[in-house]
C-alpha cells in the first residue's frame, strides 16, 4: 500500500515540475498537469496523515514518550509497538 502512494507522490512531483514547460507547448496540457500534481499531492498527504496520526494514537497508548523521556527501560512489546 505505501509503494502506490510513493508512487502517487512521485508522479504528483512530476507533474508540478512539468507545468511550466508544457504550459508552453500547449495550456491544455499545462493544466492538466497541474491537477495531477495536485490531486497527487493531495491524496498523498491524507495517506501520509492517516499514517501519523495512527502512529501518534499507538505511541499515546502506550505511554511510550513518558517512558523514553523517563529513562525507563522499554519492555519488549513496546520495541515490537516501535517497529510496527
Amino acid at each position: 500500500m505505501a509503494g502506490i502512494f510513493f508512487i502517487i507522490g512521485l508522479i504528483a512531483t512530476i507533474a508540478i515540475r512539468v507545468v511550466t514547460l508544457l504550459i508552453h507547448v500547449n495550456p491544455l496540457y499545462g493544466q492538466i498537469a497541474w491537477y495531477i500534481g495536485v490531486i497527487g499531492f493531495l491524496l498523498f498527504f491524507v495517506y501520509k496523515y492517516n499514517i501519523d496520526s495512527t502512529r501518534y494514537k499507538i505511541i499515546k497508548k502506550n505511554g511510550l514518550v513518558v517512558k523514553i523521556l523517563g529513562n525507563e527501560g522499554l519492555k519488549n512489546e513496546d520495541k515490537q509497538v516501535l517497529s510496527a
